[in-house]
Formats: structure tokens, C-alpha cells, sequence
């Protein structure tokens, strides 16, 4: 006698879906603070496939999930925890840039210096004598 599990509902597969969104976007938030960014892009490559099985939970017609208060709740705290990322991440990119700029003044002022107390080469007619 074989039992077959139900499949689970179009309510049940958008609400798991946006509950296993929301730990990997807190997951994402403590990458950046971390700055572990091959955790933040395997977790941003999760929400990849993700997203494919959100998007065929609401597309399909037939089993079009209730926007249930649960899911609501959710979409509002994910809506907050990506838009802190976003924000995040706008900071850290800035750091990185400002932290470019600055070694790039470095190794000019290194290379002027350099220019200046550079050993003088002699003249090539001098070194026939």
C-alpha cells in the first residue's frame, strides 16, 4: 500500500518560499557585515532559483495563492531587510572606492618621488671616454 504526500498548496509554497527568502536576506545582511562576499552571491544565487519557484507559484492561474496576512507580514519585513542591504552594501561599494582612490594618489606621489630622487642617468657620450 503506497501513500502519496498532498501536493502542498499554491497559499503553503508561497508562504515556505518567502520564509526561506527572508533567511537568506538576513543571511545576505550578515555576509556584508562580514564582508564575505562568496557567501553573499552563493546566497544571492539561492534566491535565483528561488525567485524561478516564486514566480511559477504566482503565475500559475488555477492555484493563484490568497494574500494571506502571513504573507503580507513577510513581504513587508522582506521589503525593510532588502532595502537595508541595498543600503549596506551602497556603503561598503563606497568604502571600497574611496580606499581605491586613495591608494591611486599613493602610487602617484610614490612615483613623483621617485622621479625626483631617482639615481641621474648618464649621458650616453660619457660613457664613451
Amino acid at each position: 500500500m503506497s501513500t502519496t504526500l498532498p501536493n502542498p498548496s499554491p497559499d503553503d509554497l508561497l508562504l515556505t518560499s518567502l520564509t526561506k527568502w527572508r533567511q537568506l536576506t538576513r543571511a545576505e545582511a550578515a555576509a556584508i557585515a562580514v564582508q564575505d562576499w562568496d557567501a553573499l552571491r552563493g546566497h544571492q544565487e539561492e534566491k535565483a532559483a528561488l525567485q524561478l519557484c516564486l514566480e511559477q507559484v504566482l503565475s500559475s492561474p488555477n492555484n493563484t495563492p490568497a494574500a494571506t496576512a502571513a504573507a503580507r507580514q513577510i513581504a513587508s519585513d522582506l521589503h525593510s531587510l532588502e532595502h537595508e542591504n541595498r543600503t549596506q552594501l551602497a556603503l561598503e561599494i563606497r568604502k571600497a572606492k574611496d580606499q581605491l582612490a586613495s591608494e591611486d594618489r599613493s602610487i602617484q606621489t610614490l612615483s613623483q618621488v621617485r622621479k625626483v630622487y631617482a639615481a641621474p642617468t648618464r649621458a650616453l657620450w660619457e660613457t664613451y671616454g
